[in-house]
C-alpha cells in the first residue's frame, strides 16, 4: 500500500526532535509508541513473528479513545538502532514507550512487555506472559488493557476500556503466512519481494478463505505494483478489486478493507468521490490512522490540490 518513507515519521505519528523536546501538553501526555519487540527465539528467522506481535499490539492500542499511538513506520524506524528511549520519544513526539521481547518455541510463546515514561526512563509497568500460540490474540488484548490501565493511573484519568481486537483468524498456519507476508510488505519494494508477498497472502487466504485482513493486504500489494508501474494489467487491477471486495464482504467494519477499496477507487476507477467515501469510513472506524492520512494525501494530489505539506508526506 501507499506509505511514507521510513526515514521520517508518518503523518500524525510524530514531531521533530526540537518540537518534541518541549514540555508535553495534555494531549501529548496521552501518547505512546510501540517499538519493534526483540526476537528472543532460538530461530532468528522468526523475527517476522515478533514484528507482527508489535504491530498488532499497536493496532489494539490505537482503538483506545483519547490515546495517540505513533505509526508503525515511525516506531519501527528505530529497530536495532542504539538509541535511548528518551531520544526515541522526542523524535516521535510521545510521552511513553512500549518495548519488549518475544520468545517463540513450538506452540508456546513468551512475551515480555514494559511501559516506560520517556522523560525519566521510569518503568511504569512490566510483565511476562506465557501462552499457547492459539491464545495469541487474547494476550495482545490483555497487554493493551494493562497498558491502558497503567497510563490512566499515571495521568489521573478514568481507565478507558481497552478495545478488543476481533480475532482475524483461528487458523494458526494462515496467521503465520500472513505475518510473513506483512513483514515482506513493510520491508521491501523489489518485484521479487512483492511476488513472494502475494504468494504468502494467497497462502493465508487459501488456508482460511474468511481471513478478511489478509484479503485486504493482498489487495494493497496488487495496487502497490500498479502505482509503481510494475504491473498495470487488467488482471492485476481485477485481482486487487476482487480481494478488496472480498475483505469488505467478510468484514464490513474492517478499516483495512475500506482503505484497500479506497486505493482501488483511486488508482483503477479514478473515482475520487468513491475513494473519499471509503477513506471517510476507514477513518471513522480507526481515527488518525496514518495509512488513511497518507492515502488522503494521494487523493488530494490526484484532485490537483497540491501543497508543500502533501509533497513532503508523499515523497
Amino acid at each position: 500500500a501507499l506509505r511514507p518513507r521510513s526515514q521520517e515519521p508518518a503523518a500524525g505519528g510524530g514531531q521533530s526532535a526540537s518540537t518534541a523536546a518541549k514540555p508535553p501538553t495534555d494531549l501529548a501526555a496521552k501518547s505512546v509508541a510501540v517499538l519493534a519487540f526483540e526476537n528472543m527465539s532460538a530461530d532468528k528467522d522468526t523475527e517476522y513473528f515478533s514484528d507482527g506481535i508489535s504491530e498488532e499490539l499497536l493496532n489494539v492500542l490505537a482503538k483506545i479513545p483519547g490515546l495517540k499511538v505513533s505509526a508503525r513506520t515511525s516506531a519501527f524506524f528505530f529497530k536495532k538502532k542504539q538509541v535511548s528511549i528518551k531520544q526515541v520519544a522526542q523524535e516521535l513526539g510521545v510521552a511513553y514507550v512500549v518495548e519488549g521481547s518475544v520468545r517463540k518455541s513450538g506452540n508456546r510463546v513468551r512475551i515480555t512487555a514494559q511501559l516506560i515514561k520517556a522523560a525519566d526512563g521510569f518503568h511504569v509497568w512490566s510483565d511476562n506472559f506465557d501462552r499457547e500460540l492459539k491464545d495469541i490474540f487474547a494476550v495482545q488484548d490483555e497487554i493493551a488493557g494493562l497498558i491502558a490501565k497503567a497510563l490512566s493511573l499515571r495521568l489521573g484519568t478514568a481507565t478507558p476500556a481497552a478495545a478488543t481486537a476481533a480475532v482475524p483468524t483461528k487458523n494458526l498456519a494462515a496467521h503465520d503466512a500472513y505475518l510473513r507476508a506483512r513483514a515482506l510488505q513493510t520491508g521491501g519494494q523489489s518485484m521479487v519481494t512483492r511476488l513472494e508477498t502475494v504468494r504468502l497472502y494467497d497462502e493465508a487466504v487459501r488456508l482460511d478463505p474468511g481471513y478478511a485482513l489478509a484479503w485486504a493486504r493482498l489487495s494493497q500489494v496488487f495496487m502497490r505494483n500498479r502505482s509503481s508501474g510494475n504491473d498495470r494489467s487488467e488482471q492485476n487491477a481485477a485481482r486487487s478489486r476482487s480481494a478488496a471486495a472480498t475483505a469488505l464482504r467478510l468484514a464490513p467494519d474492517l478499516p483495512e478493507a475500506h482503505l484497500a477499496m479506497a486505493v482501488v477507487r483511486l488508482l483503477v476507477d479514478y473515482d475520487h468521490d468513491a475513494a473519499q467515501r471509503e477513506l471517510d469510513e476507514a477513518e471513522r472506524l480507526r481515527p488518525d490512522d496514518p495509512e488513511v492520512l497518507l492515502t488522503r494525501a494521494h487523493l488530494e494530489r490526484a484532485r490537483g490540490n497540491w501543497s508543500e505539506r502533501l509533497a513532503r508526506l508523499i515523497a
